[in-house]
């Protein structure tokens, strides 16, 4: 305290690492340590801490206390790093260096008996993402304690090897939870490799109703295209394709999808419907256009105002960061059974295009009419063309 109060925080660094290498008692080592780690954030040395820190972790008589400090230690350098400025490459290049060199002591971490250090050292790992972590994080995903349970598969779905990815898919088709399963697929939808599209494909296939939104989500979260066949198949949900089906298909944005989204945007299933136009949007190639300007003038449409949306911004996919982003927050698990997830409901939002503005609606009219029969466009007269103005506000 008296450096500080005078104003040198190198000397007041200094006598803080010589409290916590050399003081008998535990509490003032760890009260030190910390102090440290707030001096070394403030001051941009937390690379000078590490190297008094590190080396601490291995002294067995001592243990408790060095390694909390060391798994602080990492965590801070860790979050430094995820809500710094660095460019993205170069953050994920340091995230990779911080899991490589703090693997052993946060592997040392997750088999310590206090609760709290251990969902510490699961958070680094996930932010680092070492693949040396995976059989550790699988286990722990495998075991009893609900909590740590959960941040283990989010891990897991990070680190995204193909030892986690068997792990996840395992707990996928096989746990007793519903809601473990449903996390292990949220978790897999985040993995870009084809051994997790592959095991997606395979749960989706297999699952109860309950989980298929779950699974079908993941997979568009993919836009996985391999999966498309799995999705369209008849009986997949009763014969009929649900919300997250059509949402994957419409995210996977295939060509060959165009019947059977045409078929889901007469859907009496506003949401459904409405995702099925957007999904057309997406593809944008001429039998999507066509098919949303038939939308537009199709008596008693219920979407025709998104279908003239998806027409203006046909083949734009320039919303697909922000519903990665979505998807990637860890999704609450529903209240009932029969309700959408909160996750499905942000999706659902998200995607599917607000009203067209009275302003944009020429566009859209004037998008529409190439796509349009031509007996339709001679009897472009200006009536016609406020019954549709009318049609598109309401």
């Amino acid at each position: 305290s008296v450096y500080r109060d005078l104003g040198q925080p190198l000397r007041e660094e200094q006598a803080l690492a010589r409290i916590v290498r050399e003081s008998p008692d535990a509490g003032d080592a760890l009260e030190a340590g910390r102090r440290l780690l707030q001096l070394a954030v403030a001051h941009d040395r937390l690379g000078s801490v590490e190297e008094v820190l590190r080396p601490l972790a291995a002294n067995r008589a001592r243990r408790g206390v060095f390694l909390k400090l060391v798994v602080d230690l990492y965590q801070v350098i860790a979050q430094t790093l995820t809500f710094g400025d660095l460019p993205r490459a170069d953050r994920e290049r340091a995230l990779t260096d911080v899991g490589r060199r703090g693997l052993k002591p946060l592997l040392d971490a997750l088999g310590d008996s206090d609760i709290a250090l251990r969902a510490k050292a699961i958070d680094v790992l996930s932010a680092t993402r070492p693949s040396g972590a995976a059989p550790a994080l699988a286990r722990l995903a495998e075991g009893s304690d609900p909590l740590l349970r959960g941040q283990a598969i989010e891990a897991l779905g990070a680190v995204g090897t193909e030892t986690a990815v068997a792990a996840l898919a395992r707990l996928a088709r096989e746990h007793s939870d519903q809601n473990v399963r449903a996390l292990a697929v949220w978790a897999l939808g985040r993995v870009p490799s084809s051994e997790a599209g592959q095991a997606l494909v395979a749960v989706y296939s297999g699952a109860k109703m309950r989980l298929k939104p779950s699974t079908a989500l993941a997979i568009g979260r993919r836009a996985q295209a391999d999966a498309l066949v799995a999705l369209v198949a008849p009986g997949g949900r009763r014969g009929r394709l649900g919300r997250m089906e059509v949402w994957a298909i419409a995210r996977i944005a295939d060509p060959s999808s165009v019947p059977v989204l045409r078929e889901a945007m007469a859907s009496s299933d506003l949401p459904l419907a409405s995702l099925a136009a957007w999904g057309l949007g997406r593809i944008g190639d001429a039998v999507a256009r066509h098919a949303l300007a038939g939308e537009i003038w199709r008596p008693g449409s219920r979407v025709g105002h998104v279908a003239a949306r998806a027409l203006l911004a046909s083949g734009r996919r320039d919303g697909d960061a922000e519903l990665d982003a979505i998807y990637d927050l860890p999704p609450a698990p529903p209240k009932r059974r029969r309700k959408a997830t909160k996750l499905e409901e942000r999706l659902i939002a998200a995607s599917v295009p607000a009203t067209v503005a009275s302003a944009e609606l020429p566009a859209a009219v004037e998008a529409a009419l190439p796509f349009l029969r031509p007996v339709v466009a001679k009897l472009w007269v200006p009536a016609t063309r406020e019954t549709l103005r009318g049609f598109l506000a309401g």
